[in-house]
């Protein structure tokens, strides 16, 4: 039976058709699923959000002279019109062949890559410069990816090609080219929406189980995501009736495939802005993403201490998956990583080639419903064995000092108390005032800055805020390393404003705290022979001075830059 509601659950989204995020394919889906959640007894309701809506429905694309349409699909959140002009190649958005200035009047011809939050910033300078419309080369040979660029700040149609069809047109570089998107006869609005099925709990904790149930725009989505929508069914149905001490929140996200700049899921932010305060009542977050694949490898990725380890990860789960640590802040479990909450993501899509990726390729052929039922046991007892805990990272609270796991939207306030802090005990700030000049152009403080903020993102979990009255005064980080079984002290500062009042002590106390949690008996802390007082909250902690450095610096007399 468990395998067959799997199978309805998937014939019905996929008869829905393609569920592109903010689309009336995206609203019908979400309220098939409450319909569904509300079968099994839950109190299911539809959450509506603002979101941008993909509205297109037909494109073409045409060479002057050719006598042919090629092959082409709009991409997601595509603008509707109608444009021409000489054909482009502007070669990789990351590394462009040609300048703004060379645009003006034509269609760009392009490959995505590198960050969105680079790639939008870029193509809007192109739209600025004259760019009429835009034509993204897929990576499949003949297969058209939808949402490789998707954002619906640009307001110039674009369209997508398959590889193939890209070396046809590059042939054709220099000729009029056309192209024509048109939008369905009744847009909605920018919108999306999540359906949330809720287990209420006896007590003010709450644990998220989430999965997506929009699609790249254009694809059937029966991999991405209609078998983990169909999984996350079939979890609510085996724990429908039951009652523990955390709400259970299920969660089928709509926009998920609206990554936005960091690749995040709309649906999952609009779900914690709704529900997440306050976050340390948050035990974690499970995702259910693309799961079932015929060539699929069974793995969790997932970010958590050992505690939480110790308690998602059975020895069942251990034995047959492949479990995999992982900063990752994609998806919806990006949004709840970012907001300093364990996750751990379920999806046996990551470790093959998957050419049917966000294409109209996703398609049952590629999908074994056994292998989304085989899921089914393994992630109801996760969800059992945490609804049993309680949050994995408290907070320490004394008066008004909160002692807090650190979150992404805390990073402006960690790098400018880095600015502010740190000074003549750093080594960037040194170099700068011995050699006379900001090392590559660039001010000590981002440099310091920038370089404690990509430790904190290697390791979101292991850093830490205090924060007064509602504002971060301070903030530490560690380096846990399992292997050798040694757990150092890394980046930590306190604002001038509040040192002496003993805000460093109490990080390096919950530091060293966390650190024993974790299992360690071995310590180690590396400071500057300058910085007094920080020697002294070492050694006021147990640390013992082992050796010192001395750290050396020389003006040379050649002026060529280095490489020249």
């Amino acid at each position: 039976m468990l395998r067959q509601n799997i199978e309805r659950t998937i014939d019905d989204l996929l008869n829905i058709g393609p569920r592109a995020p903010g689309s009336w394919a995206e609203l019908q889906a979400a309220e098939y699923l409450q319909s569904r959640f509300r079968e099994m007894g839950y109190d299911a309701v539809i959450e509506r959000f603002s979101a941008g809506s993909h509205n297109a429905e037909s494109s073409a694309l045409t060479v002057a002279g050719e006598g042919v349409v090629f092959p082409s699909l709009p991409l997601q959140f595509a603008k509707a019109g109608d444009v021409a002009g000489e054909l482009l190649y502007l070669g990789r958005i990351s590394t462009p062949l040609v300048t703004p200035e060379a645009v003006a009047g034509c269609i760009g011809l392009v490959f995505a890559g590198g960050g969105h939050a680079t790639a939008v910033p870029y193509l809007l300078e192109l739209e600025r410069a004259g760019l009429r419309g835009l034509v993204v080369i897929s990576a499949q040979m003949d297969a058209i990816e939808t949402k490789n660029v998707r954002y619906p700040e640009l307001s110039i149609p674009a369209v997508g090609v398959s590889w193939r069809t890209g070396n046809e047109l590059a042939q054709h570089a220099g000729k009029e080219t056309r192209i024509s998107v048109t939008w369905c006869a009744d847009p909605r609005p920018d919108e999306s929406q999540n359906a949330v099925a809720t287990l209420p709990g006896r007590e003010d904790e709450l644990l998220v189980v989430s999965a997506h149930h929009d699609s790249a725009a254009f694809a059937p989505g029966a991999l991405d995501n209609a078998s983990g929508t169909a999984v996350l069914l079939e979890v609510a149905r085996e724990l429908a009736g039951r009652q523990f001490s955390p709400t259970v929140m299920f969660v089928s996200t709509g926009s998920e495939e609206n990554g936005g700049d960091d690749c995040c899921g709309a649906g999952a932010k609009a779900f914690y802005a709704a529900h997440g305060a306050p976050l340390n009542r948050i035990i974690g977050h499970v995702e259910i993403d693309d799961v079932g694949n015929l060539l699929g490898i069974p793995r969790m990725m997932y970010a958590g201490n050992r505690a939480f380890q110790e308690t998602a990860f059975d020895s069942a789960v251990r034995r047959d998956f492949r479990l995999d640590a992982s900063p990752s802040t994609s998806c919806d479990h990006g949004v709840a990583l970012k907001l300093g909450l364990p996750y751990v993501f379920v999806c046996d899509a990551c470790l093959t080639p998957r050419p049917c990726y966000h294409t109209p390729e996703d398609t049952p052929p590629f999908l074994d419903t056994a292998k989304c039922a085989w899921h089914v046991p393994y992630v109801v007892g996760m969800v059992e064995r945490l609804a049993q805990a309680h949050p994995f990272y408290p907070s320490a609270v004394a008066g008004a000092r909160v002692i807090r796991g650190a979150r992404y939207a805390d990073h402006p306030a960690i790098a400018e108390i880095t600015e502010a802090a740190f000074g003549p005990f750093c080594m960037a700030m040194l170099e700068e005032e011995y050699f006379g000049e900001e090392i590559a152009g660039t001010p000590w403080h981002v440099r310091k800055g920038g370089s404690v903020l990509a430790g904190i993102r290697s390791r979101p979990l292991e850093a830490i805020v205090c924060e007064i009255e509602g504002s971060v005064v301070g903030y530490a980080s560690s380096l846990l390393d399992y292997a050798t079984g040694i757990a150092r002290i890394g980046n930590n500062a306190v604002h001038p404003d509040h040192q002496g009042k003993g805000v460093g002590s109490a990080m390096q106390q919950e530091i060293a705290r966390r650190m024993t949690a974790e299992g360690f008996t071995r310590f180690a802390v590396t400071t500057m022979t300058n910085d007094i007082p920080a020697q002294h909250v070492y050694e006021k902690l147990g640390y013992e001075r082992v050796v010192g450095s001395v750290s050396y610096l020389k003006k040379g007399c050649d002026a060529r830059a280095p490489g020249m």
